[in-house]
């Protein structure tokens, strides 16, 4: 027997139709999409038709020449904070010595840069490759007073470029050298500290080097030094910066992973740099750092074959980074690992943070706002351990930070940060979504980048019937409010936004 449609549900059909709004963007090209997922901190519709437009692999390249790309919101980010650009010692005057201070900024324009900047890849592998080489903000006042400069000329400016040439700048940089307790090992008294992390974190990783292998390296590291505020020697270095001092240095030869160094100058420095470039190279290293790229960028347990495959990227391309990066964004195992990260609670607020708020309010980039809401356990660069935070979900899924999310979502999405104000809610207020399928669809566009599935209008449907509003549709405008603001609280916690 036919079925027929009867008059009434045809009718409901054609107005849904007509009433649904014009795609934010062309046709669905979910490589893309999948790529800004985890290259960024949160697509928006405004990247996503960027980066359709450019296609994937232009899109790539332009973001991996961060200086060539316009970065209005990033400039204002950093004009905003003119004192983290400072020398050392003009930062302190800067700061008035408050070093704690220099170090709330530092996080608070990392944040503002994270959600905002164009150059979306810069600012996630910086995240990345600092907590690789980790030194935490303030823990002391020497650490305090040049992490600025470690972020800036360590981990900046070669996150892009040459594993080789960020070990060897992170080795000498006084920010790591008193971290790690460098600065004070002498060829008497080695201390093992930061050559331990320095084989076990940042070069070949655990099991390919022995407790011998750790003493050798601490000999052959002896001599830096920095100087303490309350010294007058050695005349011309500044106080907290590094300098050489060749009678603390071992001169003699050391092995180290089976390599003899002959170590027969008192300046030993350039030994020391043959050293970390040496180990830079090395397979174990060309392992470890890739799997902490696949890591981040394509599952919690890459698979071996792909960490194999850009490792060998790395060491025929001299240890370059954006190398690796080109080859993993391109490698099939990386499209086919659609939604198997989970956001972990910095980059789900700055993910959130990014689809609320697309332009921030730029009178209040220098305040406290975004930082006020930033998870407590995740706060940038602030790792205490030199391992840096750990990047898979088994370390942060749990109901508490699901709770928190759906809190810290509620204040941005009410504009109780100065900074962000509540354009969403404007946005589809101004609308005239009165039902919940229309609003549905509305707060979907704009914070899933799809249009509402019946599932999606299904699950509003049964959280507003619960809710004090009257039934649809509302004309009153403040039961319009409320039932917009409940739908994007409950979008906002869709897969779709908490994974990436």
């Amino acid at each position: 027997m036919a079925t027929t449609t009867t008059p009434t549900r045809k009718v409901r059909r054609t107005r849904w139709r007509a009433r649904r709004p014009v795609p934010l963007s062309p046709a669905p090209a979910r490589d893309v999409e999948h790529l800004l997922r985890r290259a960024t901190y949160g697509p928006t519709p405004a990247s996503l038709s960027e980066a359709r437009r450019l296609g994937a692999a232009a899109w790539v390249e332009a973001q991996l020449r961060p200086a060539s790309l316009p970065d209005p919101v990033g400039d204002l980010v950093d004009a905003a904070h003119p004192g983290l650009f400072l020398p050392v010692a003009e930062a302190r005057v800067h700061y008035a010595d408050k070093f704690w201070v220099m170090g709330r900024e530092l996080v608070r324009w990392r944040l503002h840069r994270s959600a905002w900047s164009s150059r979306q890849l810069h600012e996630v592998m910086s995240d990345l490759v600092h907590n690789l080489v980790n030194v935490p903000v303030g823990p002391d006042n020497a650490t305090g007073h040049t992490l600025h400069r470690y972020h800036h000329d360590v981990v900046r400016r070669h996150c892009l470029g040459a594993f080789a040439d960020l070990l060897v700048a992170s080795a000498e940089h006084p920010a790591m050298l008193h971290y790690l307790n460098a600065n004070t090992s002498t060829r008497t008294r080695p201390n093992e500290n930061y050559a331990r992390e320095l084989l076990e974190l940042h070069s070949v990783g655990v099991g390919a080097h022995t407790e011998e292998d750790v003493r050798a390296v601490a000999l052959l590291l002896t001599g830096w030094r920095t100087r303490s505020p309350w010294q007058a020697e050695p005349a011309g270095v500044e106080p907290y910066a590094a300098w050489f001092d060749t009678s603390r240095h071992h001169v003699g030869p050391v092995t180290v992973l089976g390599r003899t160094f002959t170590n027969g100058a008192a300046d030993g420095r350039a030994e020391i740099r043959g050293l970390l470039r040496w180990l830079a190279a090395r397979p174990a290293t060309a392992r470890h750092v890739c799997r902490r790229l696949a890591t981040h960028f394509v599952a919690d347990e890459p698979p071996t074959d792909l960490v194999d495959r850009l490792a060998q990227v790395y060491l025929s391309s001299g240890t370059r980074l954006d190398a690796v990066l080109r080859a993993l964004f391109a490698d099939p195992a990386f499209e086919v690992a659609t939604r198997t990260k989970v956001r972990r609670p910095l980059e789900r607020y700055l993910a959130t943070l990014r689809l609320l708020v697309p332009v921030p309010r730029t009178e209040h980039l220098a305040h406290d706002g975004v930082l006020w809401q930033c998870p407590p356990g995740h706060v940038p660069l602030s790792w205490g351990p030199p391992d840096g935070y750990p990047d898979t979900a088994a370390e942060w899924r749990s109901a508490g930070q699901a709770l928190a999310h759906v809190t810290s979502a509620n204040q941005l999405l009410r504009g109780w940060i100065p900074v962000t104000g509540t354009p969403l809610l404007d946005a589809v207020l101004a609308t005239d979504a009165r039902d919940v399928a229309t609003i549905t669809d509305e707060v979907a566009r704009r914070v899933l980048l799809r249009p509402a599935t019946s599932s999606d209008v299904e699950a509003v449907r049964r959280l507003l019937a619960a809710s004090p509003l009257p039934p649809a549709p509302w004309r009153d405008g403040w039961d319009r409010h409320r039932a917009v603001w409940w739908t994007a609280v409950l979008l906002l916690s869709h897969p779709r936004v908490v994974d990436r």
